[in-house]
């Protein structure tokens, strides 16, 4: 397989015109084959540097008892994260009324069967988005009700929506009073189209990734065990 770099050619000219200097871009594509062979003297720089975070990134932090895939509407996957997301936030923020919401595309990877490595959680939470509470009006519940219906699903803890029927997590028939719902920064500023947080009351940032949040949980359960659970039904 080839692959290609680009080089870039920097030249400046004085405009004659109010808008001052102008920067133009040239752009030549060198194909990488055996041609172009390694550099030692660049692996010699970076081989040190790979070898200490191929150690870091090889660390054993749980063990998955089953594959946990990512899947609408009811994944064991994102039920494990918004479980585990949601436990922070009570933590946070306790004895209030709250629930987990994420979307299944900020989920990258699976987590197979077996032993989890950091470098897994990476995979699976590759961005540094932030860690909110939000809080909602009582109203908004069902703006999340509609959207989970029109989006087919996302990983959500603390409550279900079952067809026309919102419940807590325990089964319990939903109380229309303000809630909190643990997301991240992207999904809070209207990311995937979850417009319904503009209706935000208050937001609490507690300065933690969601990255970090999930090894935390990783590492405190040790041992990862399958989500079975029908908490989306379209």
């Amino acid at each position: 397989m080839k692959f290609k770099f680009y080089i870039f050619i920097l030249g400046a000219g004085l405009s004659a015109c109010s808008f001052g200097k102008q920067t133009f871009v040239n752009g030549k594509s060198i194909p990488l084959s055996a041609e172009y062979p390694n550099s030692r003297s660049v692996d010699s720089i970076v081989s040190p540097y790979k070898i200490e975070l191929d150690k870091e990134m090889n660390q054993i932090v749980a063990q998955a008892e089953v594959d946990f895939i990512n899947q609408r509407p009811n994944g064991s996957l994102g039920f494990l994260v918004a479980d585990i997301l949601l436990e922070k936030g009570k933590e946070v923020l306790p004895n209030e009324n709250m629930i987990c919401l994420i979307n299944i595309g900020g989920l990258r990877a699976p987590i197979s069967k077996g032993n989890v490595l950091l470098g897994d959680v990476f995979k699976l939470m590759p961005f540094d988005n932030q860690f909110l509470l939000v809080k909602m009006p009582a109203k908004s519940i069902v703006d999340i009700q509609a959207y989970l219906k029109k989006s087919g699903g996302e990983p959500i803890s603390g409550f279900k929506v079952l067809q026309d029927t919102i419940l807590t997590g325990d089964n319990q028939v939903w109380q229309a009073n303000d809630f909190w719902v643990v997301t991240s920064d992207y999904l809070m500023n209207g990311g995937d189209n979850m417009n319904f947080f503009q209706q935000k009351l208050e937001v609490k940032n507690p300065n933690l990734l969601l990255r970090n949040v999930i090894l935390e949980g990783f590492k405190s359960r040790k041992t990862l065990s399958n989500v079975i659970d029908t908490r989306i039904k379209l």
